[in-house]
């Protein structure tokens, strides 16, 4: 075994939101070696997550947002950005490093529901991050992070500002957006286009067209493309604009837009309860 991993398993990792990504994240670190005693999961109680859990042997790593915000060493936020406020109850003594995977919330949000100790990470799709074909990126930047993505099999792209994060959150979208145009010529002017205001859409360009899936048929490609893009999330953001004739350069102008977006919502929804407190 490798010896980070042998250093990684004197703590606990936790993973809070066992959607599509919640599930890749806990099959990358298991398959990379991180024993299963030390892996604790989270989920809302999805009789179909628990049984896709329990044939990956992981049943016994469940346990409820408490116990995993007080044991695990660092804790994983896969959920839906509109969920985060939700766990603010569960995080309150927790002393573990938070990394929050929510498009759109800013790390002010963050800090003001978790506390200090809480970052934000960015990782591309499911299906790459589980065949060890993923990037990922993060804000500030963490050692302890850095190792964990390294030994999943994940790409650090570096960022130099959060706002980064939200061209970063649109650009890990190519692979359902470069499905749906299927034109190469088109892809690559687009992609000069855009570069020149976001040149990281450049390099996650590249990394795209490399982790582009094969398929069987035409319905599989769609209910991959479909299975991406969550409802009013960022790939969804996306591909709607394709669908209504845009150029690839303005459907990811408008992914970015719906990362700013959701964190006004996010505020929002937080203002709106402390009124409610009061």
């Amino acid at each position: 075994m490798n010896n980070e991993w042998e250093l990684l398993n004197t703590d606990k990792i936790g993973i809070v939101g066992c959607g599509h990504l919640g599930e890749a994240v806990a099959k990358a670190l298991v398959g990379g070696g991180l024993k299963k005693e030390n892996l604790l999961i989270s989920h809302r109680g999805n009789p179909q997550t628990y049984q896709k859990l329990e044939a990956q042997g992981l049943a016994s790593c469940l346990a409820k947002n408490e116990r995993v915000f007080s044991e695990a060493k660092i804790v994983l936020l896969t959920v839906k950005p509109q969920d985060i406020p939700s766990l603010k109850e569960s995080a309150l003594s927790s002393r573990a490093l938070i990394a929050s995977c929510a498009a759109g919330v800013p790390l002010e949000t963050l800090e003001e529901i978790f506390g200090e100790n809480v970052l934000r990470i960015m990782l591309s799709g499911p299906d790459t991050v589980a065949d060890g074909r993923g990037v990922a990126a993060m804000y500030p930047e963490n050692e302890a992070l850095k190792r964990l993505f390294c030994l999943m099999g994940l790409n650090l792209i570096k960022i130099r500002a959060e706002h980064d994060l939200d061209v970063f959150t649109a650009g890990v979208c190519l692979t359902a957006a470069l499905l749906k145009t299927e034109s190469p010529s088109e892809e690559g002017r687009a992609i000069e286009k855009i570069g020149l205001e976001y040149p990281l859409l450049k390099q996650l360009y590249v990394w795209a067209k490399d982790a582009l899936p094969e398929f069987e048929n035409k319905t599989a490609k769609e209910e991959y493309i479909a299975k991406m893009a969550t409802k009013g999330g960022v790939t969804d953001a996306i591909i709607t604009s394709l669908e209504r004739g845009a150029p690839l350069e303005e459907a990811l102008k408008r992914g970015i837009a719906r990362t700013e977006e959701i964190s006004l919502e996010i505020k929002n929804s937080l203002a709106a309860g402390k009124s409610r407190a009061t």
